[in-house]
């Protein structure tokens, strides 16, 4: 039997070698090969350096696949038509073959044309990659292509256009019906989850690192391989169904009996072909059924899986419901030691933890909440010797306790939980997010729309870890031993200070490490990366003693910086017509989007580290002009990206990761003093310019209605106006360094740094000091911006002068008397900015809701303008000019009186600004 099929796959092979539709095939996978080609010599000539992924992202990689797809479907309709181009409306049997064995070599005979031609196509990309791309291919993520996105579809293709050029005469019907067949299943499949959904390879294969290729787990396809194969099969055995012994086909209604589409005759002459013919012998019916059998419960099993997957998320979505509700309270204890065993390979399909949490109840409770990663399944819980029930919703797990453990006193909670290890890859695994049991201290927004986070929990940890041998862990911990225990590596780490987050990343790790004044930096990187990261930490060197020189030394003794894999391809330029597809990329891993950063921790992609490498290789040409070279032309801006990068990482290091606020108002320290001091700490005076702006009302998601009802801890209770409460927040902290000033403000925060890092700090202690900075009592701040809803409104009304002549210093002065009205609400001294032809003045005037004050300030120069606030130290709203219809902050030119001069510049001044001049 099998030498019978091979023996006609190999004649429907050589037919089709000799077809059109062959050689076309053959010429437009040359001709996209061949395009590429001309494009990676372009960029390598130009200077670019193409990474691993670059084969994945470029239009050629899309367009191989497209013909791959399409090749298949055109030799599978060329197979099956071959004989119905001999004008035969008929099969004559008997046959050499049996219908199936027919089926079967028509199959195989068209894998046997289309697998070389699909691996040679695009195995032909990273050949050119190779040659061309100045650096090292890695050739895993092509093979990974070719068995995922390549063997999977090209099968399933085949098997439904064979027979439905089987069923059907033509190729358009053919097609249609195939067509319509492919939508059904992909539909259903998509929804069920028993297909193969592509999105999530492609997206992978883009991420490709060059050092460790494709992060890409095949044990997680298992299902979705074998209902390709199963419908493969089952589809092509339906073929034989169709072809009648010694007869024409039956299905065409013949015309001149008049049988019409739509009556019982035709109905009942379709229900009668269905019926086995003798020819098609008992092996092929049992097999039939076999496949059909085998088909049916798969297909149960797949609806009874969306059913359950169905009935899972409206059962969590219920819960989420009655949790909003009713509310999840929070965990009334303080979380003092955390001790984790982690073991990434107890079995071939999990990762296993056991988690031993210790903590002091601050009052009599019956149960405690957690947040854990809900894909952990939780085993057991035990208190001391005692079991607790628990109950998992989602990511939250309540604990009740048999015995309510006593107040005051420490007691240790003992949980064992696992999640599926298909994620987990031997040269970089990481444990990112809840995956560790974290006290629920959440609160719901006052919608009801999501949970935000109250305050934090510090605690110490303690984390052993079961490696394979050639592996090793990465952790912003001290490493407290190394041993080897039945063949594995057993690493032990622990944190230098109370913390509020963990992550553990282990794999083929490699660190150098560097020491500072007054600490050190390890630098965790992926194999072959050592050169790269000692020109990455030279490149920083700078950033790092400017932040450290304005706030002090790093709160901790070491500062580790891990390197992950490609998150998003650097050369994807927006003006690139290559890569404009890739735009908008945001990379596959969800969890880098909420999971929080360990303190002391800095993740650094090997986009950057690419980048080290690629020039690292231009400086070795010397036959070109730098200047020539697109590298050079972007490096400005792509080191500037690198250091804010690490910049804003590095203020984060100091405020968000050190300072652990308490209280009402600590997510207003938590979350916007980094943001106002990274904004503050900028360099670059034209860029800080442009970030410090705090004007209500200038956009339309900072809607002024909103800002004067709703105070800061109402807006985050709200959670629906996140950009307005952010500007609220960070323009109170401007508002602080304003009345303060420059020196007692940097004081103030190297003194909180000093006394409160690695502790909780109460909000309440944080104002106590800004008040004792300032030295007067500033509770009328507390209460009127930042517990309530001040927001100004200034306008200049009057801005005059007057000369008067200085017999003592044998000069002219001019008394200048600037007018404020406040439209608004709030105390606060604004500053009126003065400007004249020799230099500019700055006066405070303070102004109460509304209230109208006057300032009288004498200048030896000729006074020109008067604004009010032009550094945005107050936040405000700016003054509303009806002529201009625009909102601005308030100005106005400076009449001097008696100066003729004066009055014809400013005739000319309303003139250019479109305004006519009259008379005060």
């Amino acid at each position: 039997m099998f030498h019978k099929i091979l023996g006609a796959s190999y004649y429907e092979s050589r037919m089709s070698f000799r077809g059109w539709r062959f050689w076309l095939l053959l010429f437009l996978m040359v001709g996209i090969s061949f395009f590429a080609r001309q494009d990676y010599l372009a960029l390598a000539k130009q200077g670019f350096f193409l990474h691993a992924a670059f084969s994945f992202q470029h239009p050629s990689f899309w367009l191989m696949l497209t013909v791959i797809y399409l090749g298949a479907v055109a030799l599978a309709l060329d197979t099956c038509s071959r004989l119905r181009r001999t004008h035969m409306d008929k099969i004559l049997f008997p046959l050499p073959v049996t219908p199936m064995q027919l089926m079967w070599g028509r199959f195989f005979g068209v894998l046997l044309m289309i697998v070389p031609l699909s691996a040679i196509g695009l195995f032909s990309l990273g050949m050119w990659q190779m040659m061309y791309g100045h650096g090292m291919v890695v050739w895993q993520p092509f093979f990974v292509a070719y068995a995922i996105l390549i063997l999977p579809v090209v099968i399933p293709a085949t098997a439904i256009t064979i027979t439905m050029r089987t069923f059907f005469k033509h190729d358009f019907a053919a097609l249609l019906a195939g067509s319509l067949v492919v939508v059904g299943l992909v539909f259903v499949g998509n929804q069920t989850g028993t297909l193969m959904n592509l999105r999530e390879p492609i997206e992978r294969l883009a991420e490709s690192s060059p050092t460790i290729g494709v992060r890409l787990a095949f044990s997680q396809y298992w299902i979705q391989f074998a209902a390709h194969a199963v419908i493969s099969v089952t589809i092509l055995y339906l073929a034989p169904l169709y072809l009648r012994r010694q007869e024409p086909q039956r299905w065409i209604i013949s015309r001149h009996k008049k049988y019409r589409l739509f009556a019982v005759p035709t109905l009942l002459r379709w229900i009668s072909n269905l019926r086995f013919d003798s020819h098609l012998g008992w092996t092929y019916r049992l097999s039939l059924v076999s496949c059909i059998l085998f088909s049916t419960v798969g297909a149960l099993w797949a609806a009874y899986h969306y059913q359950e997957m169905i009935d899972k998320r409206e059962e969590l979505r219920r819960l989420e419901k009655i949790n909003k509700e009713n509310g999840f309270s929070s965990s009334h204890i303080d979380v003092k030691h955390l001790r984790l065993d982690v073991n990434p390979y107890s079995s071939p399909h999990y990762l296993h933890v056991d988690a031993a949490v210790t903590f002091e109840a601050n009052e009599e409770i019956k149960s405690v909440g957690f947040e854990l990663d809900p894909r952990f399944v939780v085993e057991k819980v035990t208190l001391g010797d005692l079991p607790c029930p628990f109950n998992q919703r989602a990511e939250q797990l309540r604990i009740a306790f048999i015995e309510a453990p006593a107040k005051g006193e420490e007691h240790t909670l003992v949980l064992s939980y696992h999640r599926d290890a298909q994620e987990l890859y031997p040269l970089y695994s990481a444990l990112e997010g809840k995956w560790y049991p974290e006290s629920w201290n959440k609160i719901l927004t006052r919608r009801g729309q999501h949970w935000t986070k109250a305050q934090g929990d510090l605690f110490d940890a303690e984390i052993t870890i079961h490696l394979r041998q050639g592996q090793t862990g990465a952790f912003a911990g001290e490493l407290v031993s190394a041993e080897n225990q039945n063949g594995k590596r057993v690493e032990v780490w622990r944190t230098f200070y109370p913390v509020d987050a963990l992550q553990m990343y282990w794999g083929a790790f490699e660190f150098v490490e560097e020491a500072r004044e007054g600490y050190r930096v390890r630098f965790y990187h992926l194999p072959h990366h050592n050169y790269q990261s000692r020109v990455y930490l030279e490149e920083i060197k700078e950033q790092e003693q400017y932040v450290v020189a304005k706030l002090g030394r790093l709160p901790f003794p070491q500062l580790t910086l891990i390197e992950t894999p490609y998150e998003k391809p650097r050369e994807n330029l927006s003006y690139d017509w290559y890569f404009g597809i890739w735009g908008s990329w945001r990379g596959s891993t969800k969890e880098q989007q909420y999971r929080e950063i360990m303190p002391g921790l800095l993740l650094v992609s090997e986009n950057l580290l690419s980048y080290m490498h690629e020039r690292m290789w231009l400086l070795e040409r010397m036959d070109r002009d730098p200047r020539t070279i697109p590298f050079f032309q972007q490096l400005p801006s792509t080191l500037r990206f690198l250091h804010d990068q690490f910049y804003n990482r590095l203020i984060s290091v100091y405020f968000d990761q050190s300072l652990h606020p308490t209280g009402d108002l600590s997510f207003w320290l938590r979350d916007y003093l980094s943001g106002y001091a990274s904004k503050l700490l900028e360099r670059n005076q034209w860029r800080r310019r442009g970030d410090i702006r705090f004007d209500v009302g200038t956009r339309i998601d900072l809607p002024i209605v909103v800002a004067k009802e709703k105070s800061l801890q109402e807006l985050h209770k709200d959670g629906l106006k996140p950009n307005l409460e952010r500007l609220r927040g960070e323009g109170l902290f401007r508002m602080i360094h304003h009345l303060l000033g420059e020196e007692k403000w940097w004081a103030l925060i190297k003194d909180i740094f000093r006394e409160f890092r690695f502790r909780e700090a109460p909000v309440e202690e944080f104002w106590q000091r800004v008040e004792a900075s300032h030295g007067e009592d500033l509770s009328w701040f507390l209460h009127e911006w930042i517990l309530g809803v001040a927001l100004p409104e200034y306008e200049i009304t009057y801005a005059e002068a007057k000369i008067r002549e200085n017999k003592e210093k044998f000069r002219v002065d001019y008394d200048v008397t600037v007018t404020v009205k406040n439209h608004g609400t709030g105390r606060m001294g604004v500053p009126i900015f003065i400007e004249t032809e020799m230099d500019y003045v700055f006066r405070n005037l303070w102004l109460d809701a509304g209230n109208e004050a006057s300032l009288t300030v004498t200048v030896p120069n000729r006074p020109l303008f008067a604004a009010v606030d032009p550094e945005h130290w107050v936040l405000q709203i700016p003054f509303y000019d009806a002529e201009k219809r625009t909102r601005n902050r308030s100005e106005k030119r400076i009449y001097i009186e008696g100066d003729d001069r004066s009055k014809g510049q400013r005739r000319r001044m309303d003139h250019m600004r479109g305004h006519r001049h009259f008379r005060w």
